[in-house]
């Protein structure tokens, strides 16, 4: 038992102690909010209007009828009397009674005693939008009729600065769909007291234990008041007929703000005039035709000051005036200055600002400039091939004066600095895109007024076949001062460019200017990863250090694209023989490549051998990749110095070939172009020294010929039973007798019949070919052949460059005489 009555006392503990949280908790309730939408700026000694005050509440909280008090400063009054007060003229008479809501239209309402009388300082407005003092209903037969809740509504006068508006809530609901209800306060005609300044506290006492609270609201500020003068626009004049202005505005912040008799004058500077017509009516326009003031009284100082003068004053509406058909004359070209014609405001009326830019004076001409910051672009780089770092940066063609170029006129750019101008399309039968630049176009947000001078802004044509120049014929003269702000015109940058690509203007249509569009960046740089070491000239298979080649930012090395292969070269000298490196690696970055490309090949057209690799696909970071394991041999025809290995490729260099590479025929898209050959390396790394030749026993030449079983050696006449001959571009010479000229006995070289192998032994270098496969071995090294050896009248023919570089010979080759000439 002792069990059970200690679950039940737990029990009812528990639902006690839970009782007390609950009623802790108090019910929301939703005090009525006073708010004021703008704050009106007046003077003092008058009635005007000030800010309308906004009551807005929660209509379950009006559960019974309430008021609120509204109590402005001392000495001011709502106007609510049997003597209203108008302007400068103080209210008088005795405050009145009790007043109800009299609809004045729509949904403002007058404030009327029971017996007619009128309030002229205060009215009431009850809106039909989301109100619950007010709904629009359908009428039978069509039409509407709105409802509104004025009759909830009376006022009366608690002092001549403190009205009492009750609200009586079993009348002030009419639109049972809205939970809110709102009214204005228009503070309409208040005399506002001469001696007081500042910001104007509209006091608001609810009675208490209703939805109405205390408040405090802003209904204006009083102060001396200023007229604040602007210009519509900055229009451009000339000495000729141009001369107009734009519209000058003259704006009253609060009634009264300037005196009657008050004058504003308007100074122009030295040169210059103002024009104006007798017709008054021809320059003055107003916002409110209750406040009109202005006129033009007269000018002066030889017509360069306009005399504006206040006949009146605004009372109850501030003036707020538009100037209109000025003209600007310049009276004087040698003393006038170009540019801002700026106007100094003076006279005894407050005005804001003291000075302001009434136009721009100007002749006809047009500039052009850079707009933003250049572009970076890469050398070796073109926009024919690749988007990325080709564009060149922004820039401006702007009229001075409307008109300024002429129709039928030209304006050309020339590209500064190592660049030209990329082709629409590279294809000659496509007339019209192979005639214009590449992707040149406007940008019409920061541009105005271009469409009748640029109407095909697209369309620059290059000229000359420098291709460094382009050009556009004015199509209409302009009606407004012209800018056209260009962007995105592809440029093809050498691989030789350094520094700043600029753009010089000229032409006939008299638009000048010189400015930097573009700065460029080499791709890549390359170090070597250790020291470089001596090499003695004639040394065989010594390995240098590592090769590291770095982008200078993501994407800087271009990339293969379906069947556009793009390679990373390394470049030996005319005279060295590399093999092919035993690594090569991403060691920062995440570029990829193709390791099985990766090859040491004899290039026939630079006659050098290189070291290549297949890029996959570009960086999203900037990548390094390390080329490790290459062994040189160096003939006797190095020069002594540093060793220099070019970095190259068509992952790099895109526009350095000696003709167009096209990608694909049938679309003619190039995949290497040749607007700079020659330039066709990035930069360059020193691998090694190269020093005094080694010792040799004897220098000896032999001269082979085209089509003769006869070769000089060293003077002497040697007879073969096979003569050279040439298929294609290359020079096939027989393999035994090119070895016995450069000093290799028949011992020395030996034939496998049955591997269809020959085999040289010259020093120590060991050489070795096999019919049909491009692959030579040299000391146990694969080096790639551009062609294979061959077989003819049993003799192994074969190119005489590789052979030659293999065993360490020099080879000239005579196209008059058609001969070759062997030195080792």
């Amino acid at each position: 038992m002792r069990r059970v009555r200690s679950r039940k006392l737990a029990i009812m503990l528990l639902f006690t102690f839970m009782a007390t949280i609950f009623a802790a908790v108090p019910i929301a309730s939703a005090s009525a909010t006073y708010s004021v939408s703008s704050v009106t700026k007046v003077n003092t000694g008058k009635c005007q209007e000030l800010g309308t005050v906004k009551v807005l509440f929660h209509m379950a909280e009006l559960d019974k009828t309430s008021y609120l008090t509204l109590r402005l400063p001392a000495d001011f009054d709502f106007n609510l009397r049997t003597v209203p007060g108008v302007d400068n003229d103080k209210p008088s008479g005795s405050l009145l009674g009790s007043m109800s809501l009299v609809s004045d239209g729509g949904d403002y309402f007058q404030l009327k005693t029971s017996d007619g009388k009128a309030g002229k300082g205060v009215r009431i407005r009850i809106p039909n939008i989301a109100n619950a003092m007010a709904v629009t209903r359908s009428v039978y037969g069509g039409g509407t009729i709105t409802e509104h809740a004025y009759d909830a509504i009376t006022v009366s006068n608690l002092a001549q600065n403190e009205i009492k508006i009750t609200v009586d809530s079993t009348k002030a609901r009419v639109n049972t769909n809205e939970k809110e209800g709102y009214f204005f306060i228009h503070l309409d005609n208040v005399w506002v007291d001469s001696g007081f300044s500042g910001d104007v506290d509209a006091v608001i006492e609810g009675q208490s234990g209703t939805v109405f609270r205390d408040g405090r609201v802003i209904v204006a500020s009083v102060g001396s008041g200023s007229v604040e003068i602007s210009v519509d626009g900055v229009k451009t004049i000339t000495t000729g007929n141009l001369n107009e202005i734009d519209n000058i505005r003259f704006k009253e912040d609060r009634p009264g703000a300037i005196d009657d008799g008050d004058r504003i004058k308007l100074k122009l500077p030295n040169g210059f005039k103002w024009e104006y017509d007798a017709d008054e009516s021809k320059h003055w326009s107003y916002v409110d035709k209750d406040a009109e003031i202005f006129t033009i009284e007269k000018t002066e100082d030889n017509d360069r000051t306009l005399v504006i003068r206040a006949d009146g004053e605004s009372s109850t509406v501030p003036t707020y005036a538009i100037l209109k058909g000025l003209k600007v004359i310049v009276d004087d070209e040698t003393v006038a200055r170009l540019g801002d014609v700026r106007v100094t405001v003076r006279g005894n009326a407050s005005t804001t600002p003291g000075e302001f830019i009434v136009a721009k004076y100007g002749e006809y001409g047009a500039q052009a400039y850079a707009v933003g910051d250049p572009k970076i672009v890469y050398a070796g780089r073109t926009g024919a091939v690749a988007d990325e770092y080709t564009e060149i940066g922004k820039f401006a063609i702007e009229e001075d004066v409307k008109a300024s170029l002429v129709k039928g006129r030209t304006i050309t750019l020339q590209l500064v600095g190592g660049a030209k101008w990329v082709r629409e399309s590279e294809d000659r039968d496509d007339d019209d895109s192979y005639k214009y630049v590449k992707d040149m176009k406007i940008d019409s947000a920061e541009s105005k007024n271009y469409n009748q001078c640029f109407k095909s802004p697209g369309q620059w044509q290059i000229i000359g076949n420098a291709r460094d120049t382009i050009k556009y014929t004015i199509d209409e003269e302009s009606s407004d001062a012209m800018k056209a702000v260009f962007e995105g015109a592809r440029i093809s940058i050498s691989a030789d460019a350094r520094g700043d690509i600029k753009l010089v203007v000229g032409g006939t249509a008299g638009a000048s200017g010189e400015f930097v569009v573009a700065e460029v960046k080499k791709p890549v740089t390359a170090s070597v990863d250790g020291t470089a070491p001596d090499l003695t000239i004639g040394q065989q298979t010594v390995e240098i250090p590592p090769i590291v080649v770095t982008e200078n930012d993501a994407e800087a090395i271009d990339a293969s694209q379906g069947y556009k292969d793009k390679w990373l070269v390394l470049e030996f000298p005319h005279g060295v023989l590399p093999t092919k490196p035993d690594t090569v690696e991403v060691v920062e970055g995440d570029i990829q490549l193709d390791e099985d490309s990766m090859s040491a090949k004899y290039n026939s057209s630079t006659n050098a051998w290189q070291v290549r690799v297949r890029v996959k696909a570009t960086s999203t970071k900037p990548s390094s990749i390390r080329f490790a394991g290459i062994r040189v041999t160096t003939d006797r025809t190095v020069p002594e110095g540093d060793l220099q290995v070019k970095v190259k490729g068509s992952a790099l260099v895109q526009n350095g070939e000696s003709s167009i590479k096209w990608a694909d025929e049938s679309s003619h898209e190039p995949e290497l172009t040749n607007d700079f050959p020659g330039a066709d390396y990035i930069t360059t790394v020193a691998v090694a020294r190269c020093g005094t030749p080694a010792p040799t026993d004897k220098k000896s030449t032999a001269v082979f010929t085209i089509g003769e079983k006869t070769y000089i050696l060293d003077g002497e006449e040697i007879t073969m039973d096979v003569a050279p001959y040439i298929v294609g571009d290359r020079t096939f010479l027989p393999v035994r007798f090119v070895s016995n000229a450069v000093g290799v006995s028949d011992e020395s070289i030996l034939w496998n019949d049955a591997a269809r192998t020959v085999t040289i032994f010259k020093g120590n270098r060991v050489v070795q070919m096999a019919i049909g496969s491009r692959n030579m071995n040299i000391n146990g090294a694969s080096v790639l052949m551009d062609v294979a050896p061959e077989i003819r009248y049993d003799r192994t023919m074969l190119p005489i460059r590789p052979l030659s570089t293999a065993l360490g010979c020099e080879i000239i080759w005579d196209d008059a005489t058609r001969t070759v000439t062997i030195n080792h």
